[in-house]
């Protein structure tokens, strides 16, 4: 435990830092719940963090990275299997060129696949993989969540190895020529919020009708709810203990947090007023979990936002 709580502790001083700074969300963050089984991408075993600088939203030479990318089972080596995300049909497949009239995605490059996921939530999901080594369906077919489609590759415009060996995986909607950052969702955070870490939880078996797994925080998101239950308190207080702030009130801990993040300006008294609270809404909202006005009312949609938050922190365990 003390080994992975010095990890983590690095971890979030330098990578969700960076996070904050890109200041995007998930497209359409009160989606929570989609219709249907969803299964992580990659296998078990597989290196489930974002690539360095490689997270939705970063900076690629002035346009957003619209996907999240992770690395496989063994780092640089091709093979390690990708599976479909959902239920759906492949609509395209094919070496993307890079670009607007790419076969798959415009602007993306590589072998890739394209699925349609029907209608989720009011919205027509898409999920697209891309840079493959291989992919093992068709154009028509029909996948199901978990099926294997594919093997993790570094493939480009040109050939097999024009990249690290990675897979990028976008989630987008209601159009299948996507461009605008607006329309991809963040996946990270979508497959959280559906209880999945890529690299951590095994991708589920075709035709399973089983719930995934049940767990404690953060071996498992926690659900996303309008009021605090034990389960959200007790995430917050290992993640401040985790970090550093040990004191026996959370809320002290969480105010001397806010504080070191230059968020918080008043004392620190233990007490979870409006000022505590606005600090808190601003710090979500700075890193995308939080949409609503800040005002120092840590109501349904603030809580909702924190919960979000600590599944996020997830990626780091």
């Amino acid at each position: 435990m003390l080994a992975r709580t010095r990890r983590f502790a690095a971890l979030i001083v330098g990578v969700a830092a960076a996070v904050s700074l890109v200041g995007v969300a998930d497209a359409a963050p009160s989606a929570e719940a989609a219709a249907g089984q969803v299964s992580s991408p990659i296998q078990k075993g597989s290196i489930g963090l974002h690539l360095a600088g490689q997270h939705f939203g970063a900076d690629r030479g002035g346009n957003p990275h619209n996907g999240s990318d992770y690395t496989g089972i063994t780092k640089g080596v091709p093979g390690t299997n990708i599976h479909s995300i959902m239920d759906g049909t492949v609509i395209a497949t094919g070496r993307g060129n890079g670009q607007s009239n790419s076969v798959t995605v415009p602007y993306t490059s590589g072998l890739g696949v394209v699925i349609d996921h029907g209608n989720v939530n009011g919205q027509r999901l898409y999920s697209y993989y891309g840079h493959l080594q291989s992919y093992k369906v068709s154009k028509g077919d029909k996948v199901q969540a978990g099926q294997h489609i594919a093997e993790m590759g570094g493939s480009g415009p040109n050939g097999a190895s024009d990249f690290a060996v990675h897979l990028h995986l976008s989630i987008f909607v209601n159009t299948t020529r996507p461009v605008a950052l607006s329309t991809f969702h963040n996946p990270h955070t979508w497959l959280a919020n559906k209880g999945i870490t890529p690299g951590k939880t095994t991708p589920i078996t075709p035709g399973d009708t089983t719930p995934p797994p049940t767990g404690s925080w953060p071996d498992a998101a926690l659900p996303i709810t309008g009021t605090h239950t034990g389960a959200s308190h007790a995430a917050w207080v290992q993640l401040m203990g985790d970090i550093g702030y040990k004191n026996s009130s959370l809320t002290v801990n969480i105010q001397n947090w806010l504080k070191a993040k230059g968020y918080y300006k008043g004392v620190v008294d233990g007490q979870f007023g409006p000022m505590t609270v606005k600090a808190l809404q601003s710090l979500l909202k700075d890193r995308g979990f939080y949409t609503g006005v800040i005002d120092g009312d840590r109501g349904s949609l603030t809580v909702k936002a924190e919960i979000r938050f600590l599944n996020d922190q997830r990626k780091f365990y």
